[in-house]
């Protein structure tokens, strides 16, 4: 059912918007700082658009899963639906009296080849996971339909990605698989055929994809009551499955390899194509990779970042947004340093043999090849070495772009188009910023 061909957005939508001020965006997962659906928030905000939010919930000191206590209520912006919308099965229960996480007690670095999970009682938890989590989902939804009326449309915005299980021992093979250079790097492919990558394979499947099921399939009796209103309801979601950007003065579509998370995020994309046939209004959008708090970690994903600011000298060379971002990202670097240099950097390490090899959009995603990574973290820390501050790095006001306009494009075209899956490139980005 994967897409064998990138179907991009290529001009500004336009016509009637769905959400319009008075009607609702419901943020589905936890909204954290720095990502993408902060830029969604913005400007629905800009629009008048009532927002209300949700929360995964937090563990407690016996890794219960709890509601925000007051202290943290005080830090959520918007009204808050406070059930626990936690997803995984990590923390559930089996017939052996143990969860997936507690098989791990004792577990060292050494060992992580040998150890083994039982896939039956895996599948046990994760069926107790999928009930707790539906069940949740329920109350929410009858809490929300305390809290909007009948008249007005609904965006659901699925915010939910991740699930690398919470141990040190998988933790750092992750880190070495990103990050390894060396005697330090470790085969992706290596760990994905392990008892330890199966098991984070479904834990990534069941909280970036099948989350996105739940939340579609729990909320019909919602979407249809207000469908014999003759309003609607229709659904988000963020992927990631490469990005177009310029590539000298070309479009050309690459990624970051190895990105684990790839697989769920096909899935994500299956589950899009499914519901649209069934006659639900859902979309997912897959934007260019930003730096968050949670991608910062894999080194190198951000040099895709760096080749939107060719994109504004093509698209919009001389225009005052262009200008300001340009003295912005030269203000980030050190003395005598042009962005020319950095975009030279970028296009020699997408164009090396090696990394190319991994670009194929039809075998996407790959695992890392330990040659490709040295040339990707090579490139990134030359990259990182011509800014004034590492702290303060040109891709982190670049990413702050790419949020602002994918939050704005994703409310003009939610609800528009026959499109299960959309990619947004560096081109609409631009277009969306001006």
């Amino acid at each position: 059912m994967n897409l064998k061909q990138i179907v991009p957005l290529r001009e500004l939508p336009h016509g009637a918007e769905f959400l319009k001020a008075g009607d609702t965006l419901v943020l589905f997962g936890e909204l954290f700082q720095r990502g993408y659906a902060n830029g969604l928030v913005e400007e629905a905000q800009k629009k008048g658009i009532h927002i209300i939010q949700a929360t995964v919930g937090r563990r407690d000191s016996q890794d219960q899963l709890r509601p925000l206590n007051s202290e943290e209520l005080q830090n959520i912006n918007f009204p808050c639906i406070n059930i626990p919308l936690e997803a995984g099965f990590d923390f559930e229960l089996a017939s052996d009296g143990q969860t997936p996480l507690g098989r791990l007690a004792g577990l060292k670095l050494s060992d992580w080849e040998t150890f083994t999970q039982n896939e039956s009682l895996i599948n046990e938890s994760r069926s107790k996971g999928e009930a707790r989590f539906r069940s949740s989902l329920q109350s929410f939804v009858a809490e929300l339909e305390k809290q909007i009326s009948l008249d007005g449309n609904v965006v659901f915005a699925h915010l939910m990605a991740g699930g690398v299980p919470r141990h040190k021992v998988i933790l750092a093979l992750l880190n070495r698989t990103v990050r390894g250079a060396g005697d330090k790097y470790f085969s992706s492919e290596k760990l994905w055929a392990s008892s330890l990558g199966k098991w984070i394979s479904k834990s990534f499947e069941e909280i970036t994809a099948n989350t996105f099921k739940y939340l579609i399939e729990e909320t019909e009796g919602f979407r249809k009551k207000r469908e014999k209103n003759g309003f609607k309801v229709a659904y988000s979601a963020y992927g990631y499955h490469g990005t177009e950007i310029y590539y000298k003065n070309q479009l050309r579509w690459q990624s970051y390899t190895p990105y684990l998370q790839g697989w769920a995020k096909m899935k994500l994309e299956d589950y899009s194509h499914e519901k649209r046939r069934e006659g639900v209004l859902c979309t997912v959008y897959n934007c260019p990779e930003i730096l968050t708090n949670s991608s910062s970690i894999f080194q190198g994903v951000e040099i895709p970042l760096y080749p939107l600011l060719r994109a504004f000298d093509i698209l919009a060379s001389g225009s005052p947004v262009t200008e300001k971002i340009k003295q912005l990202c030269l203000s980030r670097l050190k003395s005598g340093v042009t962005l020319e240099q950095l975009l030279l950097i970028c296009d020699e390490v997408l164009e090396d043999p090696d990394v190319d090899t991994l670009l194929k959009f039809e075998s996407w995603p790959q695992h890392n090849r330990e040659i490709q990574l040295n040339k990707i973290l090579m490139a990134s820390d030359r990259l990182i070495d011509l800014h004034e501050n590492t702290k303060q790095l040109v891709t982190a006001d670049l990413s702050e772009v790419v949020l602002k306009s994918s939050g704005r494009l994703i409310l003009q075209h939610i609800g528009q188009g026959p499109e299960p899956v959309i990619w947004l490139g560096h081109d609409i980005i631009v277009r969306a910023s001006l």
